[in-house]
């Protein structure tokens, strides 16, 4: 389900921001088509004759009106993603330590710092502590969460826990008593109950959870 996300216009530029436990779809004045993820941020102005540029914080799916003449550019704050037409995720969470672009549809051109990568379908490119990792993947599994679907491979257990604070709206303390680094692999859908979702990673990872307010929730990794 999407619900309506704020916007904080100027006369200058749009800020389109859906909170935690929201989603949203916005229709750009090209044509193109992104869906923002929970507790994200898109920024954009009117587009030029030459140049189509949004700035993405967190989430975000595309489907980029394919214009020839003019790019499309989506700025985050590490790296710059230039297409003509393409259907592709960005994954920008700052707190996740890295930055993820997974390639469904064309062609992408990917602009850091200090080097430039153009991705293929069915690649991925992370960028993390400034180097670049390109990786094949399966692509629909990047955007799954577009249709309320989560699927993870070997994410750390700190990261879920932040996922699952943006989609279901709650806080979450986690102490993990062992010190070692826990990572989960496995499929959900968004329509499943926090609880649920909770019982099912309990079944695969050494968590016990408590819930101490009703949108507060501590997890011990034993």
């Amino acid at each position: 389900t999407y619900m309506l996300s704020s916007e904080k216009n100027t006369p200058e530029q749009i800020v389109v921001e859906t909170p935690r436990g929201e989603k949203s779809m916005v229709k750009l004045p090209d044509g193109t088509e992104v869906w923002l993820n929970a507790n994200s941020q898109l920024v954009y102005s009117t587009f030029s004759a030459t140049l189509r540029k949004v700035e993405l914080k967190g989430e975000a799916f595309f489907k980029v009106a394919h214009n020839e003449k003019v790019p499309f550019v989506v700025k985050t704050n590490e790296c710059a993603i230039e297409v003509l037409g393409t259907t592709f995720n960005v994954m920008a969470y700052d707190e996740f330590g890295r930055k993820e672009i997974t390639l469904l549809e064309g062609k992408v051109n990917v602009h850091t710092e200090n080097a430039e990568q153009v991705l293929n379908p069915g690649q991925a490119l992370i960028l993390k502590n400034d180097q670049i990792n390109v990786v094949e993947v399966t692509p629909a599994e990047a955007s799954a969460w577009v249709e309320n679907k989560f699927n993870f491979r070997n994410i750390p257990l700190t990261e879920l826990m932040k996922r699952l604070e943006n989609w279901y709206d709650v806080d979450i303390t986690l102490e993990n008593k062992s010190g070692k680094e826990v990572n989960f692999t496995g499929t959900f859908k968004n329509e499943e109950t926090i609880w649920q979702v909770l019982d099912a990673i309990q079944v695969y990872t050494p968590i016990h959870y408590q819930k101490s307010d009703l949108r507060e929730i501590n997890i011990t990794v034993e």
